[in-house]
């Protein structure tokens, strides 16, 4: 490195890492100004919309269209989807159950609505191979490869699908000694090719649950080293875990990533909402978890949380002011807040951020908007959590029981990925 450049580099850390001492330091910047991409996060890419399944009416006065929604190939009975962006295509990953459960994947074009025929990552189970049998399943995609990992009551395992849909090696256990009731929350890509996975077990004292963290890499030994990113026994469930962002008083390749989770309330009537900030080694930055609200719940089969440089911003459901969007900052102070639906309307609120498009929410249980039931709504947002356009019912969900759902940006706009009476369907949605 030239002298000129490594004196430029470390007057540019010594600034950074004074900005972030800061005691003062607040919430300022908006969403639309970050970039929350994760570590390996391809580019968004863009897809024109030529779908025949666009509705009029509202979607069209918004200036948004809304393609599908198709159903995914296979059997019926899926549960636990998520869905990926790949940098051209979406993957959705599940877990299938013709009577003994495997997991599989499927890529989907969302200028097409092209569903691939599912790729099964896992054999069915047998009687004999029961403390195997997938309960929940995350993915990611690195970059080079999708890592799709599913939880089991003998621990964590995995595989990786290459961008063809070629599978790479067998299922492997990648991390064990865990507790045998587990709930997997997310996995996502590390710095130099390891994977992080965070889930909760009850190892410490039965239905008691504790978050934990694990770094590892395919081909490796199982990892039997966890850390601990909360205390026992005060976690109700974890409500999302961001993708990450590149540590601003950091100039190594460091990344921190955040945990939103609810908590028991002992003084008020409702659960209390938190936040911590941990690194890529499982260490917590934010020593003391920082509150954020209360009388809240979380949406915990989608993602509701979002780093920003100076704190975060969560996808919450109030019970007094309904489906919303709280900014906090890394000091413990809330700045701001958005109501989606209000009158405590709404429930299971997601966030998504598209870069070149923007950001967007999706609530379930609209019933306070839409006289003819529940279903997902779709809001477009400003860069301070206001809505731009929305409230906009997906198709095909309205009056429809949703049991999951999960909206993730990519192509230029955003895929939903719903699960309907055990059925998980896809609907692309962006600008017109």
């Amino acid at each position: 490195m030239k002298p000129s450049l490594a004196i430029f580099s470390g007057v540019l850390c010594l600034l950074l890492a004074l900005v972030c001492a800061c005691e003062d330091t607040r919430y300022a910047s908006s969403l639309l100004d970050t970039d929350s991409s994760g570590d390996g996060d391809p580019d968004q890419g863009s897809a024109a919309i030529t779908c025949d399944t666009v509705p009029d009416g509202d979607w069209a006065d918004a200036g948004w269209a809304a393609c599908g929604p198709v159903a995914l190939s296979g059997q019926r009975y899926q549960s636990f989807a998520r869905l990926v962006w790949m940098g051209e295509r979406f993957a959705a990953v599940w877990l299938e159950n013709q009577g003994r459960l495997r997991v599989a994947v499927a890529f989907i074009d969302p200028a097409s609505l092209e569903v691939g025929e599912p790729i099964f990552l896992s054999e069915p189970t047998t009687p004999e191979t029961a403390d195997r049998a997938p309960e929940r399943v995350e993915a990611v995609w690195t970059g080079q490869s999708l890592a799709v990992v599913w939880s089991t009551e003998s621990g964590l395992w995995g595989r990786q699908v290459s961008s063809d849909g070629t599978l790479r090696g067998e299922p492997q256990l990648v991390v064990s000694g865990t507790g045998e009731r587990i709930n997997l929350k997310a996995v996502r890509a590390l710095p130099g090719g390891r994977l992080g996975v965070v889930w909760l077990d009850d190892r410490v004292a039965p239905f008691e649950y504790t978050a934990w963290f694990a770094s590892f890499g395919f081909g490796q030994e199982p990892v039997t080293s966890h850390r601990e990113l909360g205390n026992p026994g005060e976690f109700i469930a974890i409500g999302g875990v961001s993708q990450g962002i590149a540590d601003p008083c950091d100039c190594n390749d460091r990344r921190l990533f955040s945990l939103s989770y609810e908590t028991w309330n002992r003084d008020e009537e409702g659960d209390t909402l938190v936040w911590v900030r941990f690194d890529q080694d499982g260490e917590v930055v934010v020593e003391d978890p920082i509150h954020v609200a209360d009388n809240v719940q979380l949406h915990f089969e989608g993602e509701s949380v979002v780093d920003l440089p100076e704190g975060v911003a969560v996808g919450l459901w109030d019970q007094d002011e309904g489906a919303m969007v709280v900014f906090a900052d890394a000091l413990g102070g809330t700045s701001s807040q958005s109501v989606l639906i209000p009158d405590g309307g709404g429930d299971r609120p997601s966030l998504a951020n598209a870069p070149g498009v923007g950001w967007a929410g999706a609530v379930v249980d609209a019933v306070s908007l839409f006289e003819d039931g529940d279903g997902v709504v779709f809001f477009a947002l400003d860069g301070r959590g206001q809505p731009l356009a929305g409230p906009l019912m997906l198709p095909g969900t309205l009056g429809a029981d949703v049991d999951r759902y999960n909206i993730v940006a990519g192509g230029g706009g955003f895929g939903v990925l719903t699960e309907v009476e055990r059925e998980v369907r896809f609907t692309f949605v962006a600008p017109r």
